[in-house]
């Protein structure tokens, strides 16, 4: 979970620690719950897109879910890129797609 004042420069810096657990876990995905975040700015809005980046190119997806209206007008206004990102409403949407596929 995205903690509700969440920044490029917090992003930035949990970043190696997270490329380095999910490398080390095999785990396929990694989930960014931003429900407690409402506010982003285009800088923390890029970096999150260049995290998705990375985990795709080691192979993995990130699913952001809980994207509030306010985040996502700001992320389509800027024209952030945001294609390396999937997108699922909510927490419980994740977990009705992993039992569909277990």
């Amino acid at each position: 979970t995205l903690p509700a004042g969440v920044s490029a420069p917090v992003l930035r810096r949990e970043a190696t620690a997270l490329y380095r657990e999910v490398s080390e876990s095999g785990r396929s995905r990694v989930v960014f719950d931003c429900s407690s975040v409402d506010l982003m700015d285009s800088e923390d809005l890029e970096e999150l897109g260049r995290m998705g980046q990375v985990l795709r190119m080691m192979g993995r997806s990130a699913l952001v879910c809980g994207l509030r209206p306010a985040v996502a007008f700001t992320a389509a206004v800027l024209d952030v890129d945001l294609k390396a990102l999937e997108f699922v409403g909510t927490l419980d949407e994740i977990d009705a797609q992993r039992s569909h596929t277990h």
